[in-house]
């Protein structure tokens, strides 16, 4: 008899990231799994965006992770009826929502960072406060946690005394590029059509993730600038891949005068982020705080240098693949000239 899991699949969503990579990847990955079956708790109109969503038995929430709060007072006093009638066994909640009461089925959570204790000032106060309580109660009401990185599962056991062995370590996984099946003919070609679309020129550096506070941008456009002033780089771009998120007015108040060769393409598809970490010369990864770092893993895989955040989980990421900056020293640029001189 299968082992049957309900799992919150709602983070999943068009153009997703972070979080919704994190619950599509591991949603493709247990479906692979025969003893397992699988019920996704998703609102109508994200069930398109689901992997292999026909094969799935769907539990239709009306409300978004976003709908405050309606959504946990459904998961809290509608969902258990439903989970109790379909026999579920595993409620898995990949992220800090969670019913404010204990299910009746052991549940499952994904704690995957810190960043209200962390890095305030990069997220709202309401929000901080909210991310706190959630993630205190669903600490609390949990029977297993699962975190991204030990660097995680250290801090969780800091701000919560919760018991080691109640914590398990389970990295990210990223899927197999697609655009490893491709000759090198047809990426280039791919990558022609992809670099007019975007108004992109070789040689360039790439950084990937959400355009906030959290990821340094600011300082990151200085570094570049500064590396431009010697000859060698002059000619180089800086691809910022990502949404413009939390406080872009801010920053793009700050970056003022600055965007010489700095290109801002908003979301790129998977397909095309891989082709475009495969044509540049290196990525940055220039995090104040990560609970994990997909970049961090995609550049490496993609065979790229990868100048990171000296952070803890980054450290622990990227172990001795990284070379590792503090980007507001003043000695980063020539140390990155140099980096990048001696690539091949």
């Amino acid at each position: 008899q299968k082992m049957k899991i309900a799992f919150d699949a709602r983070y999943i969503e068009k153009d997703g990231s972070g979080i919704s990579i994190y619950c599509k990847n591991l949603l493709e990955s247990l479906l692979l799994i025969d003893e397992i079956h699988i019920s996704v708790i998703t609102c109508k109109h994200l069930v398109q965006h689901l992997p292999e969503q026909e094969k799935l038995e769907k539990i239709i929430c009306p409300y978004t992770i976003q709908n405050h709060p309606l959504q946990e007072l459904w998961l809290t006093f509608k969902l258990p009826s439903i989970l109790r009638r379909k026999g579920i066994e595993i409620l898995f909640c990949p992220a800090f929502i969670v019913p404010l009461l204990k299910p009746e089925q052991s549940l499952i959570v994904t704690i995957h960072d810190f960043v209200y204790h962390y890095a305030p000032s990069s997220t709202n106060k309401l929000f901080s406060f909210y991310a706190k309580f959630m993630t205190e109660r669903a600490v609390r009401l949990s029977d297993k946690i699962i975190t991204d990185t030990e660097t995680v599962k250290k801090e969780l056991i800091a701000l919560t005394c919760t018991q080691m062995e109640k914590i398990h370590v389970v990295y990210p996984g990223i899927p197999l590029a697609e655009t490893e099946k491709n000759s090198n003919a047809e990426l280039d070609a791919e990558f022609k059509i992809l670099s007019k679309k975007l108004n992109i020129n070789k040689p360039y550096f790439i950084f990937v993730g959400n355009i906030e506070p959290r990821k340094d941008i600011c300082r990151l456009v200085e570094l570049f600038q500064n590396l431009r002033k010697n000859s060698l780089f002059k000619n180089y771009q800086l691809v910022l891949c990502g949404k413009k998120r939390w406080k872009w007015a801010i920053i793009e108040k700050n970056l003022t005068g600055k965007m010489e060769n700095v290109v801002l393409t908003g979301y790129v598809s998977e397909k095309e982020l891989k082709i475009l970490y495969k044509n540049s010369r290196a990525v940055f990864a220039t995090s104040l705080y990560e609970g994990f770092g997909f970049p961090v893993i995609e550049g490496i895989k993609a065979g790229k240098t990868v100048f990171a955040s000296d952070i803890p989980c980054f450290r622990e990421v990227g172990n001795d693949c990284l070379s590792l900056i503090h980007i507001s020293e003043p000695t980063r640029p020539l140390y990155i000239s140099y980096a990048v001189f001696c690539l091949k």
